[in-house]
């Protein structure tokens, strides 16, 4: 797991204890959702830097279609 990955897991677990101690506001969900895209793009970013990165056809298309 790469460092930016690490810092990202960091961020998400204090997100989450902050949302265990108190209610749940709408910052503290924004944050979260935030945490969650960044998350998932260093997943990608990581994957097109090792060539791993696949994309699948069918739901490209199905996107293009739905638009």
């Amino acid at each position: 797991m790469s460092t930016s990955q690490n810092e990202n897991n960091d961020l998400e677990k204090s997100i989450d204890k902050e949302l265990e101690k108190r209610p749940r506001s709408a910052t503290l969900l924004s944050l979260k959702w935030l945490a969650e895209r960044v998350r998932k793009k260093s997943e990608v970013v990581e994957k097109v830097r090792e060539g791993n990165y696949e994309l699948d056809s069918k739901k490209i298309a199905e996107a293009i279609l739905n638009k």
